[in-house]
């Protein structure tokens, strides 16, 4: 009984040297495999959200469009079916393109996490003056850096009013008083000069002690 459950150790010991390295393999190339593919999921996740920053961006700078060109002083959530069609209109005779108004609805006045498709996103960057979309978002990240620089400046000027208005706060609490103690003399009483003083407390009336 003894022999048969030695066998049995070693066969069992056998298995697990042959399939432990493969499965040593299995887990690494798994474990590559997730971290790899997460890196490129959250990538992808921020290029999304980059995109979709800069769609809102050449929302804004259209809508500024609208208003000048057309009159249009609304919100794209506000815009009706003559708005839609004077909009369509427009973008036609600039671009000899337009949009369909589900497509308006879509993406003008409600708002979706969906990116509209890149020849779209031409078609508006070329409405509001830019050769294309990589074109209107290479001018928004320019402005932004101009932006970026002038934050010193807006920091520094900060602190300066900070400062003021602390100083201005410390003028307006009162200030110390300090006391001023005059001996009078008591036959003249003309006040005493500090050379002439003499003071002696209490057990100490041998000492005499001049001046403050």
């Amino acid at each position: 009984m003894f022999l048969i459950n030695t066998g049995i150790k070693a066969q069992h010991c056998n298995k697990k040297n042959l399939v432990s390295p493969r499965y040593k393999d299995c887990i690494l190339f798994y474990r590559s495999f997730t971290r790899h593919y997460k890196h490129s999921y959250l990538d992808l996740e921020s290029t999304k959200k980059q995109e979709l920053i800069y769609f809102e961006q050449l929302k804004y700078t259209l809508q500024k469009e609208v208003e000048t060109s057309l009159n249009i002083r609304k919100e794209f959530k506000e815009w009706s079916g003559s708005d839609i069609q004077t909009f369509q209109v427009d973008l036609e005779e600039k671009c000899k393109s337009t949009v369909s108004e589900k497509w308006v609805y879509l993406h003008f006045k409600n708002q979706s996490d969906k990116l509209p498709r890149v020849d779209v996103l031409n078609l508006l960057s070329q409405y509001c003056g830019f050769k294309n979309w990589d074109d209107f978002k290479h001018q928004n990240k320019v402005t932004a850096k101009t932006k970026n620089k002038n934050r010193p400046i807006l920091m520094y000027l900060t602190l300066a009013v900070v400062i003021l208005v602390g100083f201005g706060v410390y003028a307006l609490f009162p200030q110390k008083q300090k006391l001023v103690v005059v001996f009078t003399d008591a036959y003249t009483l003309e006040a005493v000069s500090q050379n002439n003083l003499r003071i002696a407390f209490g057990k100490n009336k041998g000492r005499m002690k001049r001046g403050f």
